[in-house]
């Protein structure tokens, strides 16, 4: 019985529902754009860093005299090489996603239907 009323009642609420809200493309074109602008700045700050990183084992490399500090400067460098590897290639495969797949380096936000009046 209650499963026949809330059904009834939400279809006969039904286009009131949906003609009560209007899409504002604008608003997540906006929003695209500035998560693309962020991680646009972000990635190359983030190389940089990895690059410093991998700067930073091989001087220690350089300066130290010891087998174990050697070792330790080695892996710091390595994993430097290995981070700079992953994101440079990361964010080739998206620029790749990207052209094939949306048409360019662009992303544009389809338009919504309008109902007519």
């Amino acid at each position: 019985m209650f499963k026949k009323v809330l059904t009834s009642g939400s279809v006969a609420l039904l286009p009131f529902i949906v003609l009560a809200q209007e899409v504002n493309v604008d608003y997540f074109g906006g929003l695209l754009g500035g998560i693309d602008s962020l991680v646009a700045t972000a990635i190359p700050i983030l190389i940089g860093i990895a690059v410093l990183y991998f700067i930073y084992g091989l001087v220690k490399y350089v300066t130290s005299s010891e087998d174990d500090d050697k070792k330790a400067a080695r892996s710091i460098m390595v994993y430097g090489v290995i981070v700079i590897a992953v994101m440079v290639s990361i964010w080739g495969l998206v620029g790749l996603v990207q052209t094939v797949f949306l048409g360019g380096s662009e992303f544009a936000v389809p338009s919504a239907p309008e109902i007519p009046n």
